[in-house]
């Protein structure tokens, strides 16, 4: 049994829209290569809505300057640069002394401003994540070698945007006890957030899951109305909602933002909470870290009701990693990061089974037979009998001993009692790469997450063990051209297929058998199939951001 969805959008930025799909594929990989075939293949043509791609940054500054009379200060030059990247743009105010500077990458920066008769002024701010940051600028008479320096201190109600916003910058993540190294869960700390919080199809929280629920909603509405963006990037399942469909190292995340309220228009799917992840970036600094995360059954403390022979087996092992820098100072910059789960918990149970007594019976009686070679071929291992649950008396009655019963003795264990205690694998691995690319008129990002989860589903009878594998790829590139200090445009492409396979090797040839009487079963389910849910292109009609 499997499952897999691929996304597959392009966008020329995101304001109005054309949109065309492709075909959607329903039957096994070997079907779909094939072409058509009745009852196993279906090729749909039809217009889908596919997931869209937003705009990588949503941040910006912009301000009035004027004198310390309140009279406005037009042709201005008004310098803004990045302090990590060393980015620099420049723009005149406009004639009401206005300035506006758009799709900025949150971070620290330096702005600077400068006009004839009057005092040069410098201040550093910081921009978090899906910021719109109202800077005023106030200019002293004097000379232009003069430089009068501010402090700047985050308003406590910024005028340029009437959202409900809580940003979550990265020392708060790493301060915060983030369930499961998962970013996602972070959004039940936003204000009149309600409901239980980070839950999985697995049960477990982690970022390796294809397929990740948050029981969180606002607004009263569900949690299939949150959306979750990653540097634009709509990483919310088109097929589920609300459900995310890659999950980042939380060493690669620079901010989270998230928003209850008035979200900006591209954001109209949100009805509920929006999560918008800035990843990492590069800068003019090397900088990198590591983190290790460990438990295990050793670890934990013994009580007056813990057995004698201690806690079952168990362990977690978390280890992230992540550097950054530059490839060209000032102007190409990347940053990885990886992370990989070693894990093993276990489940214990009781059940019934065959007994030793009954299949030496049956090896006698009926040493040919399938019923004999497949038992005796897969007996039951892992389970430790703790006494008889039913004799042949018990299931054959009256019949027992005679000819219509092969004459199998009444005292004979036909079904044994056990428990049983199974201890599964689950391992992740995730990486990821970004490269940003900076020209004096033009800014190229790409980035790439590559996650894969592979589990056991583990049977008491031996040969029964199933492995399964779940991925995801996350890719996405963006260009954003500067025309004019008040003119420009970005296009984007984005990519992002999961899959998951429930048992990639098994005895598949053998059916499941239900054994009447007893709990433990034989067989294993169908091997599995290769399905493809969902292949959209979507294009978007060019379109121009005028900043005024």
């Amino acid at each position: 049994m499997s499952f897999g969805k691929r996304k597959f959008v392009w966008q020329q930025l995101q304001l109005s829209s054309s949109e065309k799909n492709l075909t959607m594929c329903v039957g096994s990989r070997e079907s779909c290569r094939r072409g058509p075939a009745p009852f196993d293949i279906a090729w749909v043509l039809s217009l889908i809505g596919a997931a869209p791609l937003l705009a990588q940054y949503n941040s910006g500054i912009r301000g009035v300057v004027s004198d310390s009379g309140g009279a406005v200060v037009p042709e201005a030059t008004v310098t803004l640069k990045n302090v990590a990247t060393g980015l620099a743009s420049q723009v005149k105010t406009s004639q009401s002394g206005s300035f506006d500077f758009q799709r900025l990458a949150p971070g620290d920066y330096t702005i600077g401003v400068r006009a004839t008769g009057f005092a040069s002024y410098s201040s550093r701010p910081t921009l978090l994540t899906e910021q719109t940051l109202n800077l005023p600028v106030t200019l002293a008479v004097g000379s232009d070698t003069q430089t009068v320096s501010v402090d700047t201190v985050a308003p406590l109600l910024d005028s340029a945007d009437s959202r409900l916003q809580t940003t979550l910058p990265q020392n708060q993540i790493d301060a915060l006890p983030v369930q499961g190294r998962s970013v996602i869960g972070l959004a039940n700390l936003a204000p009149g957030v309600t409901d239980t919080g980070l839950a999985t199809t697995s049960g477990i929280p982690d970022n390796f899951n294809v397929e990740t629920t948050n029981q969180a909603n606002a607004n009263g509405r569900g949690f299939d109305g949150n959306l979750y963006i990653i540097d634009g990037l709509d990483i919310t399942s088109s097929v589920r909602p609300g459900v995310v469909n890659t999950a980042p190292n939380s060493d690669s995340v620079q901010e989270v933002a998230l928003q209850t309220n008035t979200y900006s228009v591209e954001y109209g799917r949100a009805t509920s909470i929006q999560t918008a992840i800035t990843t990492k970036s590069g800068g003019n600094r090397v900088h990198g870290l590591a983190s290790y995360y460990y438990t295990g059954n050793r670890l934990w403390a013994r009580n007056e009701f813990t057995p004698a022979r201690g806690y079952s087996p168990f362990h977690y092992n978390n280890f992230s990693g992540a550097i950054g820098g530059p490839i060209y100072r000032n102007h190409t910059f990347f940053f990885a990061s990886t992370q990989f789960l070693r894990s093993l918990s276990t489940t214990s149970g009781s059940t019934t089974f065959e007994s030793p007594e009954m299949v030496n019976f049956l090896k006698q009686r009926f040493p040919n037979s399938i019923g004999t070679s497949l038992l005796s071929t897969y007996p039951v291992l892992r389970a430790t009998v703790t006494g008889v649950s039913r004799t042949a008396q018990q299931v054959f009655g009256a019949n027992c001993g005679t000819a219509a019963t092969f004459n199998i003795p009444c005292t004979l264990p036909v079904i044994d009692a056990g428990t049983y205690s199974l201890s599964p694998f689950r391992n992740g691995t995730q990486w990821s790469i970004r490269v940003d690319q900076n020209f004096k008129n033009e800014r190229i990002y790409a980035s790439y997450y590559n996650s894969v989860l592979n589990t056991l589903n583990a049977a008491v009878r031996s040969g029964f063990d199933l492995p399964n594998r779940q991925t995801s790829r996350s890719f996405q590139v963006s260009e954003t051209h500067t025309f004019s200090p008040r003119l420009l445009n970005e296009a984007k492409f984005g990519y992002l297929p999961i899959e998951g396979l429930s048992g990639e090797t098994g005895p598949f040839n053998i059916p499941i058998i239900n054994i009447a009487g007893q709990g433990t079963n034989i067989g294993a389910s169908p091997a599995h199939q290769d399905f493809i849910r969902l292949c959209c292109i979507k294009w978007l009609k060019p379109s121009l951001l005028m900043v005024r």
